[in-house]
């Protein structure tokens, strides 16, 4: 029987080390405290059986994204580090984790949606700390929205406790409220349409960049035509559970994958060559 590959074999085959008994020790005793650090909910009494467990997605996001930048700073010569860099680059792009691990980040996001970060109960200082966790929660869905003050969560809590989707529906409600009283004048939209087009002719006649406009087009047309319900979980991985076959699952699944995907382009301006 062939010999199972275990999580050092990848390591040493992904950042392209050579097994010296003195670096590989120490690359050992590094992955064994990443794997704690990332995965604390389990034992790792057997570091193969419990590396076995962990689904692809976990497997894949710490060989090329948790241990990434420490491999190739403290273990990989310097020669290799943009070339290796390069790779993890292109396999994260090419196999789609980068959108597997979006889903995954979204979907863990949504679970603080409702959860109630107030209690009455609590001390100053336990309040303080469930403060600091509802703005950094609220950031995560919504970067943009304005924080109350610490004051402000605390009296409105006071009438009644609110989750993270009562704030944001708030926030939606009073942003509608205004755009309906605001005397009309030259829309952002089109002061920006004009803006843009002036910078991608500076860009394309002084610099001989080009902007991808159907690309952007292609994006923005996908992400507004994929359905989904506010808050909801995206499927990321076959579930027996679901009346839905599995070539049902894998259609929703890439479909899923592609949304992020062209999220993730939008997010980081991913359309000029």
């Amino acid at each position: 029987m062939a010999k199972k590959e275990t999580v050092h074999d990848r390591v040493f085959e992904i950042y392209d080390l050579k097994k010296d008994k003195g670096k590989h020790g120490k690359i050992r005793k590094f992955i064994a405290r990443c794997l704690k650090a990332e995965f604390p909910e389990k034992n790792w009494g057997s570091l193969p059986k419990d590396w076995d467990a962990l689904s692809d997605l976990d497997k894949a996001r710490f060989l090329n994204i948790v241990i990434k930048d420490k491999m190739l700073e403290k273990y990989v010569d310097s020669g290799k580090r943009k070339r290796i860099d390069a790779n993890i680059d292109k396999y994260l792009n090419d196999t789609m984790y980068q959108a597997d691990i979006e889903i995954k980040q979204y979907n863990e996001n949504i679970l603080n949606i409702h959860k109630k970060h107030y209690e009455e109960s609590d001390s100053h200082s336990d309040k303080k700390i469930a403060y600091d966790q509802f703005r950094q929660d609220l950031s995560a869905i919504n970067k943009l929205i304005s924080m109350p003050s610490y004051d402000e969560w605390i009296e409105r809590n006071k009438i009644k406790p609110f989750s993270i989707y009562d704030y944001c529906m708030d926030d939606l409600h009073e942003m509608h409220r205004k755009m309906e009283t605001e005397p009309k004048s030259a829309t952002q939209s089109e002061i920006n349409d004009k803006i843009l087009k002036t910078i991608m002719r500076i860009l394309s006649t002084e610099f001989n960049y080009e902007i991808d406009v159907s690309r952007i087009k292609e994006a923005i047309s996908y992400t507004k035509d994929f359905h989904k319900e506010d808050f909801e979980d995206l499927l990321i991985e076959y579930n027996p559970d679901l009346p839905l076959n599995k070539d049902e699952q894998n259609d929703i699944i890439e479909s899923n994958k592609k949304y992020m995907t062209y999220s993730k382009m939008l997010r980081d301006l991913d359309f000029y060559k």
